[in-house]
């Protein structure tokens, strides 16, 4: 049988370039390897009678869904998958009430100025940027002191590094 790996990327670490991609799960199979990208931006939105797009309550719980059953349907004998998916506490703390193991990749705390950078040159709203302006410490805080048994932590703490450059790595812990 083949086994599922679970990332868990801050925003701008390299998930997407990794599975080279843009549609709503990105795919890309190396060798024995079936990495994943499942992008949670436009998951769980409704459009209210107005037309404005609020996010549902339980966004979280139907993109884990999401990840779990499309994991299932990749399974493949002899192939490791590869699941990157959003960093987004809430995401992060339902995984963990389902008790799914999982690695955080995040960067330093040093690192914003560079990250701020990316988004912009990726093509990041201004609110967006803002956000992460403004939240940056605070959701960096948070990982690092992230209660979730099931998991691992790992700090992309040099500078211009990407997941590609560190996937090795991360897949040891």
């Amino acid at each position: 049988m083949g086994k599922s790996i679970i990332i868990s990327g801050f925003p701008g670490t390299g998930k997407s370039v990794l599975c080279d991609g843009i549609r709503e799960i990105y795919v890309n199979e190396i060798g024995d390897t079936i990495l994943m990208d499942f992008e949670s931006s436009n998951f769980g939105w409704r459009t209210t009678p107005s037309g404005k797009r609020t996010r549902r309550s339980n966004w979280y719980t139907e993109y884990i869904d999401y990840v779990i059953k499309t994991l299932e349907v990749f399974e493949r004998p002899n192939k490791t998958i590869v699941a990157f998916v959003s960093s987004h506490d809430l995401v992060r703390q339902e995984m963990a009430e389902r008790g799914m193991e999982y690695t955080i990749v995040y960067p330093s705390i040093d690192r914003k100025e560079e990250f701020i950078d990316r988004y912009r040159k990726r093509g990041n709203t201004e609110d967006f940027i803002k956000n992460v302006d403004t939240m940056f410490a605070l959701w960096i805080n948070g990982i690092e002191i992230n209660p979730y048994p099931k998991c691992k932590k790992y700090k992309m703490d040099k500078p211009m590094t990407y997941m590609a450059m560190e996937l090795e790595n991360i897949l040891k812990l």
